[in-house]
């Protein structure tokens, strides 16, 4: 039969002067040649085919992360695709992009990627009643591999680190892959309370707090102490803890003055997207402070092993998870200072008897006077700034722009004589 399809292609094609194959014992069958050439359409006598075989394996590095496309692509593998020649590959192993804490190369204790001392998925303990504070916040799952909400001070995109974090979580989109950055999640402070009304945020301290003292490191300390104060830490994961005591005597050298010189300087070098510096315009900006979180004093983090092995997540972001509650943005162009100005005044006369009649230099003289009436006066004031670009030259002639906040002015928002007790 073959030989016939070979035949008829061949009478197809060319016609009786493509002659015939032959073979010993075969006899061709004339009419399929003949019915082949009275014909416009033949099928191929001999079609060749290959078989190829492509494995591609779609693997997630948080189990618990696999929502988008972009958490099952490998951006390392070149086009993106995890492709193994061998199958079944590693079916029933680990996933070869499963790289929790201490796993991986490079960034196998990089906790600006990852939750320290999340081995494997089973070692989450997310919350799961109301949160007694803004603070556990830091306890839920940020949607990226093995991050929770981030509430730490390194940025990943610092120092060209968005090729890093693109590569860790497969999103391929800078932009947007900036815009879920870790250290986005500072924003999230602007959103979330718990103060139900107004009257319950008196009493919150703002982040800006001695920021109109930038030459003074330890600008505020008086009010920062009374935010720490009496704050519970750990110190370790096996229960020990101590409690932060005031600065007193010791000053910028105790645990609490070391915290408000980092504080103070972070701020003042601090640039915001708008390209104001010296402020903080978000509450959550006071984050980027290393030693609340990730240079902690109550945490021994200068030791390589001690951070890789003794430090957990919820130890690095403990202090912003009992604070944070009780902070607030202020001090900025948005939202200035407001101080509450009392004043006490009193109209006085002579007492009865009080005024000198003998003589000499003291005639008339009043020695003693009576107040005839009181007044008490509430003012709340703020201090208004604008923000501009003040441009200038240097010493080569290039014109330089440089933002600087001017026109400082105050305005009273409100005046009261106060009632009488």
């Amino acid at each position: 039969m073959a030989y016939d399809q070979i035949n008829a292609f061949i009478a197809f094609t060319m016609g009786s002067s493509g002659g015939t194959l032959t073979y010993p014992g075969y006899i061709s069958h004339p009419g399929q040649i003949a019915a082949a050439e009275m014909t416009n359409a033949i099928q191929m006598a001999y079609t060749p085919t290959a078989t190829v075989v492509q494995d591609i394996v779609w693997q997630a590095n948080d189990p618990l992360v696999h929502y988008m496309a972009s958490d099952l692509i490998n951006p390392t593998a070149g086009n993106g695709l995890q492709i193994y020649l061998n199958w079944p590959g590693n079916l029933g192993k680990k996933n070869q992009r499963y790289r929790p804490w201490g796993a991986g190369t490079s960034d196998a204790y990089n906790l600006a990627l990852k939750d320290p001392l999340m081995w494997q998925s089973d070692d989450w303990d997310f919350p799961t009643y109301k949160f007694p504070t803004i603070g556990w916040l830091g306890r839920v799952h940020r949607g990226t591999p093995w991050q929770t909400v981030y509430l730490k001070a390194a940025n990943i995109l610092a120092n060209n680190g968005l090729l890093v974090w693109m590569g860790w979580t497969g999103n391929g989109n800078s932009f947007d892959a900036t815009n879920t950055a870790p250290v986005q999640d500072r924003l999230l402070f602007d959103l979330f309370t718990t103060a139900f009304n107004d009257n319950a945020t008196r009493g919150t301290l703002s982040v800006n707090v001695g920021a109109n003292d930038p030459n003074n490191s330890q600008a505020g300390l008086a009010a920062w102490s009374a935010l720490f104060s009496g704050v519970v830490v750990p110190t370790s994961l096996t229960n020990s803890y101590t409690v932060i005591n005031p600065a007193g005597p010791a000053g910028a050298s105790s645990a609490l003055g070391q915290i408000v010189t980092n504080i103070n300087q972070k701020r003042t070098n601090f640039v915001n997207v708008d390209g104001l510096k010296g402020t903080f315009e978000h509450a959550g900006d006071i984050l980027a402070t290393p030693a609340l979180t990730t240079q902690s004093p109550f945490l021994n983090w200068n030791d390589p092993n001690q951070q890789a092995n003794g430090i957990n997540d919820e130890m690095y972001e403990w202090l912003p998870q009992q604070v944070m509650s009780l902070l607030r943005v202020g001090g900025s162009p948005q939202t200035p200072m407001r101080y509450v100005i009392y004043s006490y005044g009193q109209a006085l006369k002579p007492a009865p008897s009080s005024i000198y009649t003998g003589g000499g230099q003291f005639f008339g003289m009043i020695t003693n006077y009576q107040v005839v009436s009181e007044t008490t006066t509430r003012a709340v004031v703020r201090f208004g700034s604008t923000l501009t670009n003040v441009v200038g030259v240097d010493t080569s002639g290039a014109l330089t722009v440089t933002n600087r906040v001017i026109n400082n002015n105050a305005v009273i928002e409100s005046f009261n004589v106060l009632p009488s007790d």
